[in-house]
């Protein structure tokens, strides 16, 4: 989710690029993206099958659906569905996005990243 340009938000699909890790002898290596500094994370319960009404983004983070699956929409009315595993970039800090539970309870993580790292690519 990102700003588009007139104070709305726009779904949009970021690729974290991995590398393979080595872990030692006799362990398989791992696929691992670049450690990326955070502020702050939180992690949130959302209980009920609810709609969350158009908002912003408190700020640049990642949202990772830990338990249950949500929805979010865009002010041009694109959605997006993420479930477990899911993540997301919400950087909508001036547009608005609407959030809607589909699939309580859902546990979502947000890591929100300092006001001047990059956007990730």
């Amino acid at each position: 989710m990102e700003n588009d340009g007139d104070g709305g938000s726009r779904l949009s699909s970021v690729t974290l690029e991995q590398h393979e890790t080595d872990l030692g002898p006799g362990v398989p290596p791992m696929l691992s993206t670049t450690p990326t500094e955070v502020v702050s994370l939180q992690f949130i319960d959302l209980l009920a099958d609810i709609t969350i009404p158009a908002h912003p983004a408190p700020a640049r983070q990642f949202v990772v659906v830990l338990r249950g699956v949500i929805e979010a929409e865009d002010t041009s009315g694109q959605t997006r569905r993420l479930g477990p595993g899911d993540t997301a970039f919400a950087a909508d800090i001036k547009g608005g996005h609407i959030t809607r539970i589909v699939q309580p309870p859902a546990r979502l993580l947000f890591a929100v990243l300092p006001d001047d790292a990059p956007d990730p690519a």
